[in-house]
């Protein structure tokens, strides 16, 4: 007698396939998953654009940029003590933002920009240090080259923006604008980056200057060194190449799940 064939399970109308919700998950956990660390990167420039100075908004920038950066180190394959000290660190940022949201009286916000620039600054050192150990370029590792470029953009938006906070008012950072907001160190430091120089923003002084022609300088050999490099050693990865990748993943996936199992279940001694 023959058995009856096997029958999908049939899920409800409003439910997430599950298989989504498993490769979101492997996605994240796994390494070089750079494609979703330049989403996270987009995402970040729109929230830090925006001129939103309530404290609220300090903490959801906050979250955003620390799932950034804990996203950045996990997927270059930073583990061990440095993941834990990074873990730690955010969690300590993310708590002095939620004192910042409930005492605004404080202005945690410095505080916080500060360590999140320092934190986005190290970004693309540890993500160059990964793509830079790849056997093969494949399209993993040309997203992790964009992904240091605009991280540089970020960092730069950073270090501007605390150099101005130093500098005082009475040394203003820019030219034409006296009191900038934090999104206006954000449009000069990628027209800066890209050598763009619209010219309605122009440093003023001796250290704004130097920091942007630091910059502008990095930008271009990062561009026509190392990702023109890249792009020309690109090469696609055949179907069987393809299937051992996303094997691989999985199982890196499945190391970590492991990792943290054993973590939780070790007993102190």
């Amino acid at each position: 007698m023959n058995d009856p064939p096997d029958r999908e399970p049939r899920s409800s109308p409003g439910a997430v396939p599950r298989f989504t919700r498993s490769a979101l998950r492997e996605t994240v956990r796994a390494s070089d998953s750079y494609g979703l660390l330049l989403f996270l990167l987009l995402i970040n420039y729109v929230v830090l654009a925006a001129n939103e100075q309530a404290e609220w908004f300090v903490l959801v920038r906050t979250v955003v940029v620390a799932a950034t950066v804990l996203l950045a180190f996990h997927t270059s394959h930073v583990r061990g003590r440095w993941l834990t000290f990074i873990r730690v660190a955010v969690a300590v940022v993310a708590l002095v933002a939620i004192i910042g949201a409930f005492l605004p009286g404080l202005r945690w916000s410095d505080a916080v920009s500060l360590l999140l620039g320092i934190f986005i600054a190290a970004s693309p050192v540890v993500v160059l240090n990964r793509i830079l150990r790849h056997e093969q370029v494949g399209i993993e590792t040309i997203l992790g080259a964009i992904c240091v470029y605009v991280l540089l953009g970020l960092a730069f938006a950073f270090f501007d923006d605390g150099m101005a906070a130093i500098l005082g008012p009475h040394h203003p950072f820019f030219a034409q604008n006296s009191h900038p907001e934090s999104s206006d160190f954000l449009y000069f430091s990628f027209i800066t980056l890209t050598t763009t120089g619209y010219g309605d923003l122009t440093p003023l002084g001796n250290a704004p200057r130097t920091a942007s022609v630091f910059e502008a300088v990095i930008g271009q050999v990062f561009l026509v060194t190392l990702v023109a490099r890249l792009v020309a050693l690109y090469k696609p990865r055949s179907r069987a190449e393809d299937l051992a990748a996303q094997a691989a993943r999985r199982d890196d996936a499945g190391d970590h799940r492991a990792e943290n199992v054993t973590h939780e279940n070790e007993e102190p001694s």
